[in-house]
C-alpha cells in the first residue's frame, strides 16, 4: 500500500458518485497531478508506471510539471488519451474537467 495509490482511491470516492452508466465529471487534471506525484515518488504500480512512462518517452507529458466519482485508475487514464488526441499533449490544466460514464 502506497501513499499515491491511497490518495487516488480515497479521492476517487470522495469526487462524485453517479449511478452505472449515467456521465460524471471529474478533475483530469488533479488525478493527472497525483500520477506524476507517483512517478516522482515512486509509488505508482507498475503497470501505471509503465503507461505513463511511454507518455513522457514520446514526449507527450511533463512529469516535474507543476500543473470523482466511482471512477477507475483505466477510466481516468482513457480521458487522458481523449486529452492527448485533441490537443496533442497530456500535460493538462489542474481544473480540467470531463464527462466520463460510470461503469
Amino acid at each position: 500500500d502506497n501513499e499515491a495509490e491511497r490518495s487516488d482511491e480515497g479521492e476517487e470516492s470522495e469526487e462524485h458518485s453517479a449511478p452505472a452508466g449515467e456521465v460524471a465529471s471529474t478533475r483530469l487534471g488533479k488525478w493527472l497531478e497525483r500520477q506524476r506525484h507517483g512517478m516522482r515518488t515512486n509509488s505508482l504500480k507498475a503497470d501505471r508506471l509503465e503507461k505513463l512512462q511511454k507518455l513522457v518517452d514520446a514526449g507527450l507529458l511533463v512529469v516535474d510539471s507543476v500543473a470523482e466519482g466511482e471512477l477507475s485508475w483505466q477510466q481516468h487514464f482513457a480521458a487522458l488519451m481523449e486529452y492527448a488526441q485533441t490537443y496533442q499533449h497530456c500535460n493538462v490544466p489542474y481544473g480540467y474537467e470531463v464527462k466520463v460514464e460510470v461503469s
